[in-house]
């Protein structure tokens, strides 16, 4: 008698229970009414519900669609000095440096020299061309894109990717390649040599195997994966590339130095409002270094009430690495702590940006700094300060809306 009581309370219990669940999700705002509904949420021009199902639905369909083989190199102009037409990995570099040295700058009869350009905007791009054209459609939106310059970064050379970086007619632009990239060394480092330990086996168990790299984990006891430090390795290339190679060879006199992805979307406003912050600067945070313009929300709720407002906080990989712009005398104090650490640390840039950042600004880029290593890795900084907007950030795909110019600090 006792035990079908217990039953029954028990049912009553789990009933209720889930009819509690049910109330909640049903009173729980979707994304749909969100973005329709809400009054506080800011309009988006030209943007609605059924574009942004289909803007993801073929974003979607971009990871799966095979664009060729990514170790296909028949786009690569390579010319062997050797009469047995072997080229050797030295000749493959040069190759490509030599190409980034003398890619023609677009149009440049229509802007005019780029000495004077007030951004140069550097996107990373892969083998994504849907994500990439969204990005390309929204520079195109984007006011001020005309005193831009456009340096794409490519780690891959495929057709689709060029075509339509090269039919870019709204702003200059310019191609970069990084040349030690998997496509042109599949096998061999830096590429995922086939005698690599496993990135999970242990190193106890890597030393058994005797694999290539087994002395050699990451602070996190894994091992290289290729494709995943050729983001970073990427990333690293490019900076030093942009500011100590594109710099010098066109004169360009200091502009601001906007990071994105092939998978951000621009808002229409973006570069005027990130012109505004610049210039007000010793208003709203004079020793502010790095201005982030995008920010990972995780609930929508206060978007509205939240989006006109400007803030000064910590710089923190996780939260202030989309959209950041900063200037060469910046990256330089983060260049200048890349030899208190190896960049081979960890699998992901933002984590060593941090840390390097984390050095130079606590004043400690000297044998003190490896105190920090073992348990703080990702050590904020304390002085330099990061400005962001709040943006709305549908699935994978990151968009920054338009923002309002009223500030609050």
């Amino acid at each position: 008698m006792l035990h079908r009581r217990g039953h029954r309370i028990l049912n009553i219990v789990i009933s209720i229970c889930l009819i509690g669940l049910f109330v909640v999700i049903m009173k729980g705002p979707s994304s749909e009414s969100i973005l329709s509904d809400s009054p506080s949420f800011p309009s988006l021009p030209d943007v609605h519900l059924r574009v942004i199902k289909e803007m993801e639905e073929d974003l979607a369909n971009d990871n799966m669609t095979d664009y060729g083989s990514e170790q296909d190199i028949s786009l690569w102009p390579f010319h062997s000095s050797n009469a047995n037409l072997t080229i050797s990995g030295q000749d493959i570099v040069s190759s490509v440096n030599f190409l980034n040295e003398n890619f023609e700058l677009l149009n440049l009869a229509k802007f005019g020299p780029i000495e004077n350009v007030k951004f140069v905007i550097v996107i990373q791009v892969h083998n994504r061309p849907t994500y990439l054209g969204y990005l390309i459609e929204s520079l195109r939106a984007t006011r001020g894109i005309e005193d831009a310059l456009l340096v794409f970064s490519h780690d891959i050379n495929v057709a689709p990717v060029n075509e339509m970086i090269r039919n870019i007619t709204f702003a200059r632009v310019l191609q970069i390649y990084y040349p030690y990239n998997m496509q042109l060394f599949p096998h061999v480092f830096p590429g995922q040599d086939p005698k690599d330990c496993p990135e999970r086996v242990g190193k106890k168990a890597a030393a058994k195997m005797r694999c290539k790299n087994f002395e050699n984990p990451d602070k996190y006891g894994n091992y290289r994966v290729a494709k995943l430090t050729q983001i970073k390795h990427h990333w690293w290339w490019k900076m030093n590339y942009v500011f100590d190679g594109i710099y010098d060879r066109y004169d360009l006199s200091d502009p601001w130095v906007l990071l994105l992805e092939e998978d951000h979307y621009l808002a229409p406003d973006a570069l005027h409002v990130l012109d505004i912050i610049i210039q007000n600067r010793k208003t709203y945070c004079e020793k502010c270094e790095i201005i982030s313009l995008g920010f990972y929300l995780k609930t929508f709720t206060s978007y509205g009430a939240n989006i006109a407002k400007l803030g000064a906080h910590p710089w923190y990989s996780s939260k202030h690495n989309m959209g950041m712009a900063f200037r060469r005398q910046t990256w330089m104090k983060v260049k200048n702590c890349s030899e208190v650490s190896s960049i081979g640390f960890d699998q992901f840039a933002c984590y060593s940006l941090e840390f390097y950042v984390g050095l130079r600004f606590d004043w400690v880029c000297d044998q003190k700094a490896w105190k920090y290593f073992s348990s703080f890795f990702c050590f904020p900084c304390r002085q330099l300060l990061s400005l962001w907007y709040f943006a709305s950030h549908i699935q994978s795909h990151q968009i920054m809306p338009e923002f309002d110019i009223n500030f609050y600090i």
